[in-house]
């Protein structure tokens, strides 16, 4: 087994500072090998500072995303584990405690359909995510607007079409490990907030602005953009 494997980011962390995604980049990905890839994204989960982060969403148009190669290959479960338990640190903005999961997101494996994934190492991937009741819960409450397809299986894969290339061109990986966020909270399903909405929060808390013009500026775009941009800076 020797699976080239890849993160999938569609946010900030490929540029936020703290210093624990800092220190993954450095250790663990090769950044400057980056392949920019269509994938469906959208702002639609509320965070804490009250604006609006990035999530997959089936009935998103697809937007602008990176796909990151780790710097070593999967040749093993554990070696699939130690990324995920990584990416979710850096994720978490965490010291690596083992974690995959918790109450508002997740890692997810995306699997490259035209390649031949040994089938062990998916179910040791599935076995992880249902041994534990507690991260599997994550999984299997994962939300998602009623009138959408679910994109996080509670096997812990991310069921999306395998990414495009913005050129077109094969994405040339076996595995990509990404994280999900919830869209919003368990129990509380809502539709996803319009760009008017999204635009008013950053209005209203200009300081969180800087995290759309930094997504924007290193080529992390929705199918909203637009509108939000016509929202935040009218003509």
């Amino acid at each position: 087994m020797n699976l080239r494997i890849g993160i999938l980011i569609i946010g900030s962390l490929w540029w936020h500072p703290h210093k624990t995604r800092e220190d993954w980049r450095n250790d663990r990905l090769r950044k400057d090998d980056a392949v920019p890839v269509r994938v469906p994204i959208r702002y639609g989960r509320l965070s804490k500072s009250n604006t609006y982060t990035m999530v997959f969403s089936a009935s998103a148009l697809p937007g602008y995303a990176k796909v990151v190669p780790c710097r070593t290959n999967v040749t093993s479960d554990q070696d699939l584990f130690e990324e995920a338990t990584n990416l979710w640190a850096a994720e978490a903005k965490l010291n690596s405690n083992n974690q995959i999961s918790a109450s508002w997101g997740c890692v997810v494996v995306c699997v490259n359909p035209h390649r031949a994934i040994p089938p062990e190492i998916l179910a040791s991937w599935k076995t992880r995510v249902s041994e534990d009741p507690n991260v599997h819960d994550h999984y299997a409450k994962f939300t998602h607007p009623a009138n959408e397809v679910n994109l996080v299986s509670d096997s812990g894969l991310l069921q999306i079409a395998w990414p495009k290339r913005t050129d077109d061109t094969e994405l040339d990986f076996d595995l990509l490990l990404a994280t999900a966020n919830y869209p919003f909270e368990p129990g509380a399903p809502c539709p996803y907030p319009t760009p008017r909405e999204i635009a008013g929060a950053w209005l209203k808390y200009p300081e969180e602005v800087t995290y759309f013009n930094r997504n924007c500026a290193d080529g992390f775009r929705t199918f909203e953009d637009d509108a939000i941009v016509q929202i935040l800076s009218p003509v």
